[in-house]
């Protein structure tokens, strides 16, 4: 989905073995599922519609997978989307067993127990990785409580924090942008390429990941990194906030 590719072989790979796992899970399910269908088709109109069901949730849980590999979310909450993913294929074995045995008890047979294990395994994945994303996603958003907002910030302390940043307005905006999105991350650190996707989404900066990463390493790290604001590891390409309490309280502040 972006053009640009920064990070480190390692980081990479980080970031692809959950998001391949998740990926190669749909397909495996989604397979089986189709296997079953071809196999056993049922009157056409009512064939078709099952094959495209069955193409649509699989198709987007692996394409989730690629899309979370190439987002923003930090490594470990892509093991927790896989997590979710896994855990939505249990409760739909669970179910798909319940209803297969109270169907046992009472002495009715299902047409096609193979057809309703496959598909409600596929339909949990995709559930469990829906619901994975969206948890994700708003703990991401929630405000980090290790982070401290104080009341009535000292003025000649904003201005020195403003100093620090830069006293170019437009430049003054994304710096302070870049420290306020930074300070609000659970870790306080990011991937490069990941970090400028989230500072593209903002209003300070182009909506180009490319033009912004680019902004972001060339022009803004350096005085950043320079006044102690932010460390630049460029072994794995990752940004972190190093700067005070106090910067991150006057940032913050303006929320």
């Amino acid at each position: 989905m972006y053009t640009v590719a920064t990070r480190g072989p390692a980081q990479r790979l980080d970031r692809w073995i959950p998001t391949s796992l998740l990926m190669l899970l749909g397909a495996i399910l989604c397979a089986f599922t189709l296997e079953f269908l071809v196999t056993h088709a049922d009157p056409r109109t009512w064939w078709r519609t099952e094959l495209f069901v069955t193409l649509s949730i699989g198709s987007a849980v692996v394409y989730s997978g690629y899309w979370l590999a190439r987002s923003d979310y930090e490594v470990s909450d892509l093991w927790r989307v896989l997590g979710w993913g896994v855990a939505g294929i249990a409760g739909a074995i669970v179910i798909a067993g319940g209803i297969y045995v109270q169907q046992s008890f009472e002495g009715v047979q299902l047409a096609e127990p193979t057809l309703l294990f496959e598909f409600l395994t596929l339909l949990g994945i995709a559930i469990g990785t829906l619901f994975g994303i969206v948890w994700q996603r708003r703990s991401q958003q929630s405000v980090d409580p290790s982070i401290e907002i104080t009341e009535g910030i000292d003025t000649a302390e904003l201005w020195e924090v403003l100093d620090d940043l830069d006293d170019e307005t437009d430049t003054l905006r994304q710096r302070w942008t870049i420290v306020e999105q930074l300070v609000e991350t659970s870790t306080q650190e990011l991937p490069t390429e990941a970090f400028a996707v989230k500072l593209a989404r903002t209003e300070t900066f182009p909506d180009d990941v490319s033009t912004t990463q680019q902004r972001l390493v060339d022009e803004h790290l350096p005085t950043l990194v320079e006044n102690g604001i932010v460390e630049h590891d460029e072994t794995i390409d990752t940004i972190r906030y190093v700067g005070s309490d106090r910067t991150a309280a006057c940032v913050s502040s303006g929320n």
